[in-house]
């Protein structure tokens, strides 16, 4: 394995290597080794990348934004750990791999922000899922940040290699130990593959986007910081990353690999650090949010899973806000909306890329998705990130959801007398309502999906004339509040100003 390490080293123009801790030994901290790196990939109209932004339900073009949209292959070695104890990592064993990253970027350099916003593609479908993309993409691109998406699941590259055998033909993240004997829950992966490679690819990939080597995809661009960030099972992959190996891994000049995370809608339990690994237990220190020292943090929530996963027993980590230099952490639940509202599903892969793959569509609910704007909140929570990384300007607090009757399960949050949750981080659609948001909806047969997908209830024409007698009565409302929730820094400006032209284009009442 040495030579090996030494090989992927040299190719990817760094002078370490990441797999330096032989099998048993605890993990210091360290550079990760930069992956072997080919690409970008050739598109045609018979060969492109899975979640191509352009084969959406409601197609992305990139191009109008003066982005390009590339994907590469990268490979290396790459540890499995065990992870006894909050402040212990070892190395259960070690193996290699090649996945994709998908990257979307300003084509002009001249437009870039140098942010770079990586994300774990979501794997619980058992196909990739860039939910972080699917909601943040116009904010990403309005902004001039790069995205990286990262595949990190065996059983989401077994569904690439059945959408196009031949374009992934050399991925594998193989299991370097395959006897399952002695494993009493082997988590969501294909027979012989070892998600818990996935920690060493997300670091090595960190480290390259930030390097110098002839390599990186983004060199160009010359990145000055980068924000892991992620939604739903990724954002469960940020917590697992956070707490158990974020601290041991550091850029060549001693700074962090990633320099602020923005975890969404993820925070029950995290993920198992390995196929064979129990996954903490609620209430274990190690399925809380820890950052390593003085790296910023926003935990995003929405009604859906501001205490629990969906329908699952799984109780979410509900951090302290806290600014103590080695803890610097904000709690976002949301005051409105769901885990998979509109925001998301409208650009899902579209049904002939899952069919491709040898899978079902992925919107299986019967009523139409929520409208609540989801994407604003996370517009302004990477604003807020932004300024507490570059000018040390801490985000603003906001006040917590509540369980409104904690002998319920799943929890539901006090709701106000529009059916609305109470408190929590607000929009003008929840302090200007049409609708109540309802969080989730009746799970379908064979399928867990609609246990996060929210959905409206209007109100009637009735009941909106006597909330706003007249339209400019409803507009005038909306622009008082999207002005007072840009100014308490929870709208972004165009976020506001989207807002009240909606308002205006709106039939209210």
């Amino acid at each position: 394995m040495a030579g090996l390490c030494f090989a992927l080293c040299l190719v990817a123009g760094t002078v370490g290597c990441g797999v330096t801790s032989p099998t048993g030994d605890g993990v210091g901290v360290e550079v990760p080794g930069l992956p072997a790196v080919s690409g970008p990939i050739p598109v045609s109209a018979q060969s492109y990348p899975f979640l191509a932004s352009d084969h959406d339900v409601s197609p992305i073009d990139v191009a109008a934004s003066g982005y390009v949209e590339q994907e590469y292959l990268v490979a290396g070695p790459a540890r499995v750990f065990s992870w006894p104890a909050s402040d212990t990592l070892r190395v259960a064993a070690t193996g290699s791999y090649t996945t994709r990253i998908l990257i979307r970027r300003p084509a002009d350099p001249a437009r870039f922000s140098g942010r770079v916003r990586v994300e774990p593609l979501n794997t619980t479908s058992g196909h990739d899922l860039d939910g972080a993309w699917e909601i943040g993409h116009a904010g990403f691109m309005h902004a001039g940040d790069a995205y990286v998406g990262i595949t990190v699941g065996p059983q989401t590259i077994s569904s690439l290699k059945r959408f196009d055998p031949a374009r992934y033909a050399s991925l594998q993240m193989a299991d370097p130990q395959p006897d399952t004997s002695g494993c009493p829950t082997p988590h969501q992966i294909d027979p012989g593959g070892e998600p818990g490679l996935a920690w060493d690819v997300i670091s090595q990939v960190g480290g390259l986007i930030r390097s110098t080597a002839p390599s990186n995809p983004l060199r160009d661009l010359r990145p000055r910081e980068s924000t892991l960030t992620g939604w739903s099972q990724s954002g469960s992959y940020d917590l697992t990353y956070l707490g158990a190996v974020a601290r041991h891994e550091t850029l060549p000049g001693g700074g962090p690999v990633f320099d602020g995370y923005v975890p969404g809608a993820g925070g029950y339990a995290g993920t198992p650090i390995s196929r064979c690994a129990p996954l903490p237990a609620p209430g274990d220190p190690r399925a809380r949010f820890d950052p390593p020292p003085g790296v910023p943090v926003e935990v995003v929530s929405t009604p859906t899973d501001f205490a629990s996963a969906a329908s699952f027993p799984r109780a979410t980590d509900r951090p302290d806000d806290s600014d103590t230099p080695d803890r610097r952490i904000r709690l976002y639940e949301i005051g409105g909306g769901s885990h998979l509202p509109a925001d998301q599903g409208a650009f899902f892969p579209d049904d002939a890329e899952l069919v491709r793959a040898g899978l079902r569509p992925e919107n299986r609910v019967a009523y139409p998705l929520s409208r609540f704007p989801l994407h604003v909140v996370l517009d302004a929570a990477f604003a807020n990130l932004d300024a507490w990384v570059d000018h040390g300007v801490p985000p603003p607090h906001a006040t917590r959801l509540t369980v409104a009757d904690p002998a319920d399960w799943p929890p539901e949050a006090t709701t106000d007398a529009l059916g609305n949750p109470v408190g929590g981080v607000r929009t003008t659609a929840s302090d200007v309502p049409t609708a109540t948001f309802a969080p989730r909806g009746l799970k379908a047969p064979g399928s867990n999906q609609s246990a996060y997908a929210g959905y409206d209830i209007t109100f009637s024409l009735q009941y909106l004339q006597v909330l706003y007698p007249g339209h400019g009565d409803y507009v005038t409302k909306v622009t008082a509040d999207a002005r007072e929730l840009q100014a308490r820094r929870w709208l972004t400006e165009d976020d506001a100003e989207d807002l009240i032209r909606a308002a205006d284009r709106a039939p209210v009442p």
